[in-house]
């Protein structure tokens, strides 16, 4: 095994990582040697490992750490750990390699990543010593935090143990007869979704050495598992209200998003169940157009569903735009397959066309900017704070934004005209203002959309010419006077 002298046997309920260091402490290596070892020799199968069989988990495992690469199935080579059972046991349990096994089901605790005297996070050499690297304190006698931990997530790490543990559930569901991995694969999938809409840690949870982040996956994946499917589609309506009352449909680009994962990462039989409950849930006829994309259901002879190389060859939209108007939801698009049989992503070319008609009354930032009489890094603010609808979304580095001049609301704005400019300055000397952080830009704008600031035009200047105009100088003192003294209470 390995090329080693010496072989050893798996013992019930020790994780891959237990056994390497084990096989690696039998045979005088260190274990970071042996993983060094492992990987440089990359054997493919799992015949190298001891008989009894090894829990048939270890290929997964196996695999993501011979490939050194990101994984979102096991954390281990980010150990994390119940220090009272490793005292008791004096082994790393395979159900705390799982990236979503965050809770000790024995003592009803958060599990440990970091030590606690030097937070530092555990690696490699915390397995093999049991000491933290970086300060020296046993892991063994550090003790735990007292962190309560929710019935949702403790619930799914006794789900995740049981399998592992190959103990037979007693229920009839489909969850129920889910395996370890593909139980651990809905529940990523369905963090996501939960997470995403009440905004938990929602710019963080891909973070996954964040252990509190990662807890708050598992929690609400437990909680939409627990009574499914009940909680799922209570989610998918209240993001559907979500989609309703979004000016901009941030919340529809993720429904969208979540679509293409459930039918990409959950193709396999096990999750008929899944695809069947999306399917039950239809979005109410008020849904923003291009929200239900994905949907497999979308008569085909409306659609006419091509390549996007073919799409982009016959609109002259480049691919990178036109993926990033399915991720928008303004085309429908999804993953399929091309006429030779390729996999690939395919979108309806009709409407690609539609879309390709109106790219020509749409302006990047410099036209936008004159256009407007704006400087470009106020149009680059307005965009990134969503005061025009700009098609495709948020461009990539190296792309253009799509922006719609016209659609800068102006319906609760204060505008009146006058003849003088006497007590007034203009919006273009304001933004010169030194105060005038991105923050402060769109602060001001929103002012102005609200009617909070009145803003004035001279003559017979265009209303949509947003450069000129004015606003009354005692007011835009008082507003900025306001703002500097929120910010420095703030800041106190």
């Amino acid at each position: 095994m390995f090329g080693l002298l010496v072989s050893l046997s798996a013992t019930p309920g020790e994780g891959l990582m237990n056994f390497l260091r084990r096989t690696a402490t039998a045979n005088y290596l260190t274990l970071t040697d042996l993983v060094d070892h492992i990987r440089s020799t990359c054997e493919p199968e799992l015949n190298i490992f001891p008989t009894p069989p090894s829990p048939s988990t270890w290929r997964s495992a196996y695999e993501h750490l011979i490939s050194n690469t990101t994984n979102k199935t096991w954390s281990c080579l980010q150990p994390k750990f119940c220090t009272s059972c490793l005292s008791e046991h004096g082994q790393f349990m395979e159900c705390w390699d799982l990236t979503l096994n965050t809770v000790c089901t024995s003592h009803k605790i958060l599990l440990e990543n970091r030590c606690l005297s030097c937070g530092s996070l555990f690696n490699l050499q915390t397995i093999e010593s049991k000491m933290c690297v970086h300060c020296g304190m046993s892991i063994l006698k550090s003790g735990a935090r007292s962190h309560s931990v929710s019935q949702e997530a403790l619930w799914l790490c006794c789900e995740f143990e049981k399998r592992l543990m190959g103990v037979s559930s007693d229920g009839f569901r489909s969850i129920d007869q889910l395996d370890t991995l593909d139980l651990h694969c809905i529940a990523m999938c369905l963090a996501d979704l939960g997470c995403n809409f009440d905004n938990i840690h929602a710019k963080k949870r891909n973070n996954l050495h964040q252990l509190e982040n990662v807890y708050q996956m598992t929690s609400m994946a437990g909680r939409l598992l627990s009574d499914w499917p009940v909680s799922f589609h209570s989610y998918l309506q209240k993001l559907d209200a979500r989609v309703i009352t979004s000016r901009r449909n941030s919340a529809a680009r993720f429904v969208d998003r979540f679509r293409v994962n459930i039918y990409e990462r959950l193709a396999s039989p096990a999750f008929d169940f899944v695809r069947s409950e999306l399917e039950k849930h239809h979005p109410p006829p008020n849904c923003a157009p291009g929200t239900i994309k994905h949907r497999p259901n979308v008569p085909l002879e409306l659609t006419e569903m091509m390549p996007l190389k073919a799409i982009s060859k016959a609109t002259n939209i480049n691919v990178q735009l036109l993926k990033r108007l399915i991720a928008e939801g303004e085309l429908h698009g999804y993953r399929g397959f091309s006429a030779c049989g390729n996999r690939t992503i395919v979108a309806d070319l009709k409407q690609a066309r539609r879309l390709a008609a109106a790219l020509t009354s749409r302006l990047n930032v410099m036209q936008t900017a004159n256009h407007l009489k704006l400087p470009i890094s106020t149009i680059e603010v307005l965009c990134r704070n969503d005061f025009f609808i700009c098609l495709g979304g948020r461009p990539a580095a190296g792309q253009s934004w799509w922006i719609d001049a016209t659609s800068f609301d102006m319906s609760n704005a204060s505008i009146k005209r006058q003849r003088s400019v006497e007590s007034t300055i203009s919006l273009r000397d304001i933004l010169q203002h030194p105060l005038m952080s991105e923050d402060c830009v769109a602060a001001l704008f929103r002012a102005i959309q609200k009617g909070v600031l009145s803003v004035s035009i001279i003559g017979k200047t265009g209303m949509g010419i947003v450069g000129e105009w004015r606003l009354g100088n005692d007011e835009w003192h008082a507003w900025i006077s306001m703002r500097i003294s929120d910010t420095t209470i703030v800041t106190a």
